[in-house]
């Protein structure tokens, strides 16, 4: 870590245990978390700090949050900033927390972490003071830009906030939650980008696409991969439509104001919407731009090879994020080296745990 450094990291799902641990590092080692604008003060240089501050930002407010990180975080008097999903999150009351019932309550809650935290639990953690809560754009899309089939949304499709195989059929108007559950089942898909990094979009035919839907569904089960690529092959090239420059323009800025408009209406405080987390980490100028021009004051991105961390007068609108595991390489007691750190990635990705 060199002098003057900010460094910011990320996590998603949160492990008790592990977040558990990295907090106590951080605090046996004199290391104080800051909300984002006391970090957007240190960046602009507005504040001075004592070069022991870093920022924890949490992307996609898993429920996980709920249950396990913000009892942490109130055990340790530590803060955070959590990016939600606004588009996906739901007035749907709370759900057990660490602390407040007993362990197997919390696990079964959520056991796979696939939900996303309520308005109601998002509103409890910041009232606390500790958790800052933020755009992590409305609808996490991709969008299409290419003609390759790749496959079909089925039952078995991901549908998570953060990674619905059929976000590239979502818009900002209509809320997925509102939707029935199959409503994209059988749906064509095609490679995708993030819809903030896009340098080009392709919108397939709704006609095309609820056709071969129906034939999916007329199917006799179970389908077999050849008859799936026969269902799914009648897609013709003209069902296509290039989406202009401008209009990608507009849904970018379409998905960003209505992420704040609902931000702000689900935590009732009309001067939220200011901080943006990209999803995928993907990002691009002209989404700098307008979320410059809609009032955002700072941007969260991923690793940057260009630079490891950030430093007093780095642009706000382009700040670099390290993921968790790093955390362990701050100075301190208990700082872990290099090696130990790949190697516990790659043990955790050989038992099926997420490596962030």
């Amino acid at each position: 870590m060199q002098p003057g450094e900010l460094p910011v990291f990320v996590f998603h799902t949160i492990e008790p245990e592990r977040f558990d641990r990295q907090l106590s590092f951080l605090a046996e080692n004199g290391y104080r978390t800051v909300g984002l604008e006391e970090y957007l003060g240190l960046l602009t240089g507005r504040l001075q700090g004592t070069g022991k501050e870093v920022l924890l930002t949490i992307d996609d407010a898993r429920s996980s949050v709920w249950r396990y990180g913000f009892p942490l975080l109130l055990k340790h008097r530590a803060k955070a900033a959590v990016f939600v999903i606004t588009g996906w999150t739901s007035d749907s009351g709370t759900r057990p927390r660490l602390g407040t019932a007993d362990e197997q309550s919390v696990r079964e809650a959520d056991p796979d972490d696939v939900t996303v935290c309520t308005w109601e639990e998002l509103r409890e953690m910041r009232a606390s003071g500790l958790v800052d809560v933020e755009s992590h754009s409305h609808l996490h899309r991709r969008v299409f830009v290419d003609r390759r089939l790749i496959g079909l949304v089925t039952e078995r499709s991901v549908a998570t906030a953060s990674d619905a195989a059929f976000s590239p059929y979502l818009s900002p108007g209509v809320s997925p939650l509102s939707l029935p559950k199959d409503r994209f089942v059988g749906y064509p898909l095609f490679p995708v980008e993030p819809l903030l990094g896009a340098p080009r979009m392709l919108e397939l035919s709704e006609e095309v696409a609820a056709a071969v839907s129906d034939r999916y569904r007329q199917s006799p089960r179970p389908i077999s991969p050849a008859s799936m690529k026969e269902i799914a092959a009648n897609v013709p090239a003209s069902a296509f439509r290039a989406v202009s420059r401008e209009e990608v323009v507009q849904e970018i800025r379409a998905d960003l104001g209505k992420s704040q408009e609902t931000l702000r209406a689900g935590l009732g405080d009309p001067d939220v919407g200011k901080h943006l987390c990209l999803p995928f980490t993907v990002g691009s100028d002209v989404t700098v731009e307008l979320a410059r021009s809609l009032g955002f004051s700072s941007i969260f991105w991923g690793v940057d090879a260009s630079k490891r961390s950030n430093l007093p007068g780095t642009d706000p609108m382009r700040v670099v994020r390290l993921k968790n595991d790093f955390l362990w390489r701050l100075p301190g007691k208990g700082r872990r080296s290099l090696p130990a750190i790949y190697v516990e990635k790659a043990m955790r990705r050989l038992t099926g745990v997420s490596p962030y």
